[in-house]
């Protein structure tokens, strides 16, 4: 799986630190060694994002599901809203990651 622009965990140090949206919160969860940083609110965090982004919804196990958007962080945090708040687990990923 390709984890958002390679950012490290503060656990293990590898690159596969991921970012994820669930109902309101954002947190980062890393993919080797399962370490959760702390959580924050989304809809505080995603006022504040810039640059492209893709949303991919991923199941119990991580697995992507289906891209549910992709364009600019502040105009595409609506969407990620309303599919994180069904109850989805959202992965955020740089536009160009595979999926």
């Amino acid at each position: 799986m390709s984890e958002s622009p390679e950012m490290e965990c503060p656990s293990c140090s590898e690159p596969t630190l991921a970012a994820f949206v669930s109902f309101g919160s954002y947190f980062t969860r890393c993919m080797s060694c399962d370490f959760e940083g702390p959580a924050t609110s989304w809809r505080a965090l995603s006022s504040k994002l810039q640059g492209r982004s893709r949303a991919v919804v991923v199941d119990e196990n991580y697995k992507h599901t289906q891209v549910i958007v992709e364009g600019e962080a502040s105009e595409i945090a609506e969407a990620i809203s309303n599919i994180a708040y069904q109850g989805k687990l959202v992965l955020l990923l740089a536009p160009n990651a595979d999926s």
